[in-house]
Parts: C-alpha cells; structure tokens; sequence
C-alpha cells in the first residue's frame, strides 16, 4: 500500500506560484502559471488574479 500525505495547507503567492503544505511536512513551491489556461484551473486563475490586483 502506498502512503499519500495530505495536503494540509495551500498558500498563493504573487507570481503565479503556489505553497503546497503536506501532513509529512514537506513544503513544495509550484509554479501554477502553465496550468491556468485550462477551464479546470478557472477558479484559481480568477482567485490569483485577485490576489495580484490587491497587492498592486
């Protein structure tokens, strides 16, 4: 069986990258600009987005 640590913590930053937290506590950065023209990733698009005119 394979352990899978959950996600326990998502932080968005402003260039289009992401935080991911995991339960081991391993902390990854991705990138998630490639993703957002994808329908899929509409809702994060629209959430950075926000996030990146408030911070202007």
């Amino acid at each position: 069986m394979n352990y899978f640590p959950e996600i326990v913590q998502v932080v968005p930053h402003n260039d289009y990258t992401v935080s991911v937290y995991f339960s081991d506590r391993k902390i990854v950065l991705y990138n998630v600009k490639p993703l957002l023209g994808k329908k899929v990733f509409s809702k994060i698009k629209d959430m950075l987005s926000v996030k990146n005119d408030y911070k202007k």
